[in-house]
């Protein structure tokens, strides 16, 4: 199988264009074992920001004023992109299992939709 970038299976889900069972399944496989690496960027991002929240919180009154201030910074930006990125990851694995099913069932029951 060639390497192929979560990104592009994410384009090719969001397209339409995967119909093929044993491309599906080594697509799930490739998006399960990317969520670990990600998920430890996403650690790593949210370490960052903590402690980024941590040296501006001198300058600010209260909890909420460094609440707000963090959001405007590049430790935050990243921390909350590589969350996003896991949660598609994750609905996109959640996808394929889904089209996978139907097309099992499909394949079972001699049904084509």
């Amino acid at each position: 199988m060639e390497k192929i970038e979560v990104n592009e299976i994410i384009k090719r889900l969001k397209n339409g264009e995967l119909d093929n069972p044993d491309e599906l399944s080594n697509f799930l496989v490739v998006l399960s074992a990317s969520l670990w690496t990600a998920g430890n960027f996403e650690l790593d991002a949210d370490i960052a920001c903590a402690g980024k929240w941590q040296e501006i919180k001198p300058t600010c009154k209260t909890d909420r004023e460094c609440d707000q201030k963090i959001k405007l910074t590049e430790e935050y930006k990243l921390w909350q992109q590589t969350r996003i990125a896991n949660k598609t990851t994750q609905e996109c694995i959640r996808s394929l299992k889904k089209k996978l099913a139907q097309m099992n069932f499909e394949y079972q029951s001699g049904v084509s939709y």
